[in-house]
């Protein structure tokens, strides 16, 4: 169902979007995902997609959603840092930082 939504918007590349698809159906479905690697108590997500949404908002993350290409890379990576207003490569710094010291 994300993906059927999503597309409404627009196809963005698969970190973006399969993220956001298997961030959505931890959140709001029954941890599938969770159940099928054998920790029905414990929260899977798309750790990416979840700490742009957490650190930065939805409505950045819409926006960056629905301006990303399937296509582009270097396009896509100037997209990213006009919407968040820093280099890719220190998010995902602060976000590998930020998975090391949550496990």
């Amino acid at each position: 169902m994300a993906h059927v939504l999503g597309y409404t918007l627009n196809k963005p590349p698969a970190l973006i979007d399969e993220g956001t698809a298997v961030y959505l159906s931890q959140l709001y479905g029954d941890k599938a995902f969770s159940r099928i690697i054998g920790y029905p108590t414990k929260s899977v997500t798309a750790s990416f997609v979840e700490f742009l949404i957490k650190e930065f908002g939805k409505q950045k993350f819409l926006e960056l959603y629905k301006s990303l290409s399937n296509a582009n890379s270097d396009r896509n990576e100037m997209i990213f840092e006009k919407i968040y207003r820093v280099k890719f490569n220190q998010i995902e710094y602060e976000w590998t930082k930020q998975k090391i010291i949550n496990n």
